[in-house]
């Protein structure tokens, strides 16, 4: 399991909208461990098997990859 989670937001700017996601729980649905009772299930719980789908349209569409470090870096050296 990896904790991270899916949230999603877009950053306005004064010619590009970008979409950011983060990544909170990410289950495997094939893992006992990972499913009740064996622990909680929240709402913001994203499917190992709807990951690889969800990941694989982005790169299709040729959305890019960034780190929260490299907006951070984008952004303060554009101050």
């Amino acid at each position: 399991m990896l904790s991270l989670g899916l949230t999603a937001a877009a950053i306005k700017s004064p010619t590009v909208k970008i979409p950011i996601f983060g990544f909170h729980d990410i289950i495997d649905l094939q893992n006992k461990a990972d499913l009740p009772p064996y622990r909680r299930l929240y709402d913001m719980d994203y499917t190992k098997q709807d990951l690889e789908k969800f990941v694989e349209y982005l790169v299709q569409k040729n959305y890019w990859f960034l780190s929260s470090q490299d907006l951070l870096i984008k952004y303060t050296n554009k101050s």
